[in-house]
């Protein structure tokens, strides 16, 4: 209420009424100097109030620089740390080079494969990444398998073909127990890939969506490969007929046993794969004569 309003219409209650002027007065500057104490006390603890929260920011900022700097060595320590396990993928794949020539350029050739398709199913580009690298240990356990067997011209036995099935379990304990997401996206495929989507693959006769999906997609991809290279029971079958097999099945090789997804992803992109394929066997046979010739 301002001061002329308590003059011109003095209704302050009924133990203003009958007040002089005089007093009115006096009264209504009593409530404006107790209005101006007020918004000082206001504005004192406005003042502390923006002080506290200044100092908070700037506590805030504080720590939020710490947390840059801690992210960043983090982050530096992330990298070097998965540098140091994509070395030791790549040392694990010269290994299976030494033991084995043809082992080794499939495993490239895998590695290939597994990355191109994994990116055409819209996977994001680290896990494209990741199956890519990993999927080149598929077969690391065949370094566990005995030379006789690997190298063995014509059919293996019933007891060797026990034997060889044993490279799934031989690599995932040869990868186990590691923290490094890419050791462990190894194993996984290492101990899987030749689990089938009908419940036939070993080692456990998983089916279906209980195969875990990197190791379904290694799966589909190795036996294309499997079907273009020689091996000593087979001769290497053209692109054409490759595709056949997958698709419609020869008897051994059934389409039930590819998760249907990828199959189909394979019957829209099977040019990719020939391409790649093609590529990397050109690489490769340069590769092998330069190990065999050096």
């Amino acid at each position: 209420m301002s001061l002329l309003s308590l003059m011109a219409n003095p209704r302050d209650g009924d133990a203003d009424r009958g007040l002089s002027l005089e007093a009115r007065l006096d009264q209504a500057q009593e409530k404006l100097l107790q209005y101006a104490r007020d918004l000082d006390t206001t504005r004192g603890l406005l003042s502390q109030r923006e002080t506290e929260l200044a100092r908070v920011q700037r506590q805030l900022s504080l720590y939020a620089e710490r947390l840059e700097v801690s992210r960043r060595a983090t982050a530096q320590r992330s990298c070097e740390l998965e540098s140091v396990h994509l070395d030791t993928v790549r040392r694990l794949m010269q290994a299976a080079k030494f033991r084995d020539c043809e082992t080794g350029v499939h495993l490239r050739r895998i590695s290939r494969l597994c990355g191109e398709a994994a990116r055409y199913l819209a996977w994001p580009e680290e896990e494209a990444l990741l199956v890519q690298e990993a999927s080149a240990l598929h077969d690391i356990g065949k370094i566990g398998i005995s030379d006789s067997i690997l190298g063995k011209e014509g059919p293996l036995n019933d007891d060797e073909w026990q034997m060889m099935k044993t490279h799934t379990v031989i690599g995932a304990q040869l990868l186990e127990n590691s923290a490094s997401p890419l050791l462990q996206c190894a194993r996984e495929i290492a101990l899987c890939h030749h689990e089938r989507w009908d419940g036939s693959g070993y080692p456990y006769g998983l089916v279906g969506d209980a195969i875990p999906p990197r190791a379904r997609l290694v799966m589909l991809c190795d036996q294309y490969d499997a079907l273009r290279s020689v091996r000593p029971y087979k001769p290497a079958y053209d692109h054409a007929t490759a595709c056949t097999i997958l698709l419609e099945g020869d008897g051994k090789t059934r389409p039930q046993h590819f998760d249907p997804a990828f199959l189909d992803l394979f019957s829209n992109i099977h040019t990719i794969f020939e391409t790649a394929w093609d590529e990397l066997m050109l690489d490769d046979s340069e590769t092998v004569a330069g190990l065999l010739y050096a």
